[in-house]
């Protein structure tokens, strides 16, 4: 199931920027962006046996409206589809959203992440970016986003030019070298 959460959120992104005049791009692990601020996020629970039957429940918020009191309620730079111009119906846009899922988790269930990695590159916003991960443990890595792996991983090139790969679900990525 590694890279599952990526492949959502490029199918999310691939039915958006069929409709819209900005391009909607991707945060790792799981974030759809619009010039780096938050237009959707995907959760995805998964259950099962590590080495048999397991199954995934796939969660994902859009913002479609977003009034004043609540965009002032959220703790982070947010976008909404009206704000980005796109004015197709919800209804269409789910089908679309569906449609991009249906054909990329048929893939995904055959390859895995690394038939996509090209395609989320193509859409990462933090690409070449100095970013900060922090860990579990409060630990946090500085470095330059410099891609995913053919897992999902993200991989982080550090002052001596070192490619290291982080995967987890509790790893945060923020912009910018943290202080």
């Amino acid at each position: 199931m590694a890279g599952l959460s990526l492949v959502v959120g490029l199918a999310v992104a691939r039915a958006i920027n069929r409709h819209s005049r900005h391009s909607a791009q991707l945060k790792w692990p799981n974030d759809v962006l619009a010039g780096h601020r938050k237009l959707a996020g995907v959760l995805v629970e998964v259950q099962g046996d590590m080495h048999g039957a397991a199954f995934a429940v796939v969660g994902i918020g859009l913002n479609v409206r977003l009034n004043e009191a609540q965009r002032e309620s959220i703790d982070q730079a947010v976008i909404d589809l009206a704000e980005m111009g796109v004015t197709i119906g919800r209804n269409q846009l789910l089908a679309d959203c569906l449609q991009e899922l249906h054909t990329a988790l048929a893939v995904f269930r055959e390859h895995g992440f690394a038939a996509f990695r090209a395609d989320w590159m193509a859409l990462d916003a933090y690409a070449g970016k100095e970013v900060s991960l922090l860990l579990p443990n409060t630990q946090g890595m500085h470095g330059v986003a410099a891609g995913v792996d053919d897992t999902g991983a993200i991989l982080l090139r550090d002052q001596r030019d070192a490619l290291t790969a982080y995967s987890g679900g509790e790893i945060s990525l923020r912009l910018g070298p943290r202080r």
